[in-house]
């Protein structure tokens, strides 16, 4: 069919594709994939197609993000992918859209390309029109509320939403040095707060209503868990109704939902609670943010250590201080873990413990030495799938700025591009406390010239690309 209709371009909304390099043939028909460009929610690829000793070449636009079921976590993850698609030339020959049933995600896809078309050629759009049109050609495009929603979402995201995205080139100092001495930073500070409907738009209702129980085990009532994203534990004993909760909300990383799990620093009588929740979504590394004063009576250094070697948070479960590695403005601690209902019940456990963050501070009093932590985070903890804990006195303030640049600094290394606004957006979803200060927000530009000094000529970056040459 590609090479009948003569198309140049596919786009693809599902999740199977083969290796770069590979040489695969279908008749008297051979499709060679030559090599691919690689963005945060999309790739574009290359072939050569050959037939009867004639070559052509195929792009592919590939959004790997869509799960199989229900719909992408952000409307604005589709937005650099339809912005590609428009760059497709129009008239030549037609472009193939499919998914894996050919109608819900590549409805989807087709409806927002027409209404954006439609936009910059009149300046309008008719959703529903094009909606009754494409089912007029296709039954049960686009095929639920989720994805006609959806649609709607995109097409804010692409036609209203202010742009904050700075490419890291050699003008990127004076960029973020113009957004910081400008009004841009507080105007993107009252968009972020003003659009956050549009990232709950998707969810499923959900109870709200806190039991009055959990107070106890919240150090601050103002900062608990929402119905979106809160994690739950096992009940334990199994006769407390309520021991199922913890202060505690998962959180995306950039390309990894629920890579982390943002947490208050335990009180005393909940440290039981957070080393139950390490044991059930296995853990193995935990970050502690903020220094713990022990003079605070509802603070607690909440693992075992060179004195106290050995604690037992609940009957079942046991940790021992294996080794401490000090660091100028870290230490890290290696945890045996050990559960006595599990045979295989030994796990290693790397708690990362940050000294130079008081509780009552916004930010950290250096910037690179937050870097520093980010870089032994990804090192201890790269190419493990289990949630990262990520914790702080309030559950909020530090972890949500560390959040952030985690999330900031991974988009600049893949895409090479910076955004704040994004990266904050990302990690506020779960838990609206996160980053809400203006010096956070100039800490996270300022963190991000600071990464980007580390390379000489990171103004000659170029997306990050597999080929097999």
């Amino acid at each position: 069919m590609i090479w009948q209709e003569n198309v140049n371009y596919i786009v693809m909304l599902a999740n199977y594709w083969p290796n770069v390099g590979e040489s695969l043939v279908y008749g008297d028909i051979q499709v060679d994939y030559l090599n691919s460009e690689i963005y945060a929610d999309f790739e574009y690829r290359t072939f050569t197609v050959q037939c009867n000793n004639e070559e052509r070449t195929i792009e592919q636009l590939h959004f790997v993000s869509w799960p199989d079921h229900g719909v992408p976590l952000y409307s604005q993850s589709l937005v650099p992918f339809l912005r590609k698609l428009l760059t497709i030339p129009q008239g030549k020959a037609p472009v193939v859209v499919h998914c894996s049933a050919g109608v819900g995600r590549t409805g989807t896809i087709i409806l927002c390309d027409l209404c954006l078309r439609m936009a910059a050629r009149e300046g309008v759009v008719d959703v529903l029109k094009h909606q009754h049109n494409l089912r007029q050609q296709r039954a049960n495009l686009v095929d639920n509320v989720e994805q006609y929603k959806l649609a709607h979402l995109v097409l804010l995201e692409c036609l209203i939403a202010p742009q904050t995205n700075l490419p890291c080139d050699d003008s990127i100092a004076k960029s973020i040095e113009k957004i910081i001495q400008s009004n841009s930073l507080q105007h993107h500070m009252e968009y972020l707060k003003n659009t956050e409907w549009q990232d709950h738009a998707m969810q499923a209702s959900l109870p709200t209503a806190p039991e009055p129980q959990w107070a106890t085990k919240n150090r601050f009532q103002d900062i608990v868990p929402s119905a979106y994203g809160r994690v739950y534990i096992s009940r334990y004993p199994v006769s407390d109704e309520h021991s199922d909760y913890i202060n505690a909300v998962e959180v995306d990383g950039f390309r990894a939902p629920q890579r982390f799990i943002a947490t208050q620093q335990p009180l005393p009588h909940t440290v039981s609670d957070f080393w139950r929740m390490v044991d059930e979504k296995e853990v193995t590394t935990i970050i502690s943010l903020n220094r713990i004063n022990k003079d605070d009576l509802e603070s607690c250094i909440f693992w075992p250590t060179e004195k106290v070697e050995e604690i037992k948070p609940v009957p079942y479960l046991k940790l021992r201080f294996h080794n401490k590695t000090k660091h100028e403005n870290y230490a890290i601690i290696t945890l045996h873990l050990y559960n006595n209902k599990n045979k295989s019940n030994k796990r290693t456990v790397n708690l990362i413990s940050f000294k130079r963050w008081p509780s009552n501070k916004i930010i950290p009093d250096n910037k690179d030495d937050l870097l520093k932590l980010w870089e032994e985070t990804d090192r201890v903890s790269r190419g493990n799938k289990n949630p990262i804990i990520v914790t702080c006195h309030n559950g909020a303030t530090a972890c949500g700025l560390f959040l952030a640049l985690t999330f900031l600094i991974e988009k600049i290394l893949l895409e090479q591009q910076c955004d704040v606004c994004l990266a904050v957006r990302a990690v506020r979803r779960n838990r609206k406390q996160f980053v809400n200060e203006k010096d956070q927000f100039i800490f996270l530009y300022q963190s991000a010239l600071l990464y980007l000094s580390g390379f000489s000529l990171y103004s000659n970056f170029s997306p990050a690309s597999t080929s097999n040459n």
